[in-house]
């Protein structure tokens, strides 16, 4: 007979994995579709988006969504921009932005916690710093395949005005939690 911690245990485990895998799914969703960046003729997902809104929602948990994320893509799920299935996305030139995301949930959270942004001002560079990682390391890695200034027209200019409008979304998003959960406090 199980005991009722047992029970509150494993509903725990239950209700964590549940929220990861919707968290995956949420990603997966934001990368399904691209988006035309105005005024130009690129296009950009909107997963550095979702990265951001699983950091303000999840917290700490958002490293662990886009760490199941990565490794269902590894595993072939159809969960990389545009739905696209790829197991070896790691060795693509596309692969900095998806490392990128990782790195930039445990930062992005290290920041929030740690400074608690409450002037827009300030939660609007936290969140620049958040994209700068993801495009930095993008760069990074297209800089293998590309000159870096080759790498820097292809990878992260025609990306700032998207990555604007990103950061700008989040940060009205974190104002908005924040000012929710100090009327409910």
């Amino acid at each position: 007979m199980m005991s009722l911690s047992t029970k509150e245990n494993i509903f725990d485990i239950l209700k964590i994995l549940l929220i990861m895998l919707l968290g995956v799914f949420f990603m997966g969703l934001m990368a399904f579709k691209k988006v035309p960046i105005p005024a130009t003729s690129i296009e950009m997902s909107l997963q550095s988006l979702s990265v951001s809104i699983l950091v303000i929602t999840l917290n700490k948990k958002a490293f662990w969504v886009v760490l199941l994320y990565l490794i269902m893509a590894i595993f072939g799920f159809p969960v990389l921009a545009e739905g696209i299935a790829n197991p070896k996305w790691y060795t693509l030139p596309s692969a900095g932005y998806y490392f990128g995301f990782l790195i930039s949930s445990y930062f992005l959270n290290k920041i929030l916690t740690k400074f608690k942004p409450q002037s827009f001002l300030k939660t609007w560079l936290s969140f620049s710093i958040n994209e700068s990682l993801i495009l930095f390391c993008g760069y990074f890695v297209l800089s293998f395949y590309f000159d870096p200034i080759q790498a820097w027209w292809v990878g992260v200019y025609p990306y700032i005005f998207g990555a604007i409008l990103k950061i700008t979304t989040a940060a009205c998003l974190y104002r908005i939690v924040n000012i929710r959960q100090k009327i409910l406090a």
